[in-house]
């Protein structure tokens, strides 16, 4: 199955703010990519022997979603993420905030997750 992957370029700041809207308008699920270091606690939780080496934290995260295409209008959705960063911008950094797109299918994710 083909999935139509959003990728949003934003700061950490605006995260949970993007995470709360996009779940608004239907998103189900976000996978977020940042810099943030472990917490304690995280570590905790971590069933590695080798933890992660820890990266410099610049501020920038991407937040992914994926949508079914057969289920999803891309440009209407596009519109309403800019709308989102246009909405929270007064209240956060929002990075670059920019949107791509692209197609993955099922193997694709379930091998590299």
């Amino acid at each position: 199955m083909k999935w139509i992957r959003f990728t949003l370029d934003t700061h950490t700041d605006a995260v949970d703010m993007l995470s709360y809207m996009l779940d608004e308008i239907g998103v189900e699920g976000i996978e977020i990519e940042d810099h943030l270091p472990l917490s304690e606690e995280d570590k905790k939780k971590m069933f590695v022997d080798i933890l992660p080496a820890p990266e410099d934290n610049d501020g920038t995260a991407k937040v992914h979603f994926y949508m079914e295409p057969e289920n999803c209008d891309p440009e209407k959705v596009m519109i309403q993420v800019q709308n989102i960063f246009q909405e929270i911008k007064p209240f956060c950094e929002i990075g670059k905030g920019t949107i791509s797109l692209s197609e993955t299918e099922d193997k694709d994710w379930i091998n590299n997750w």
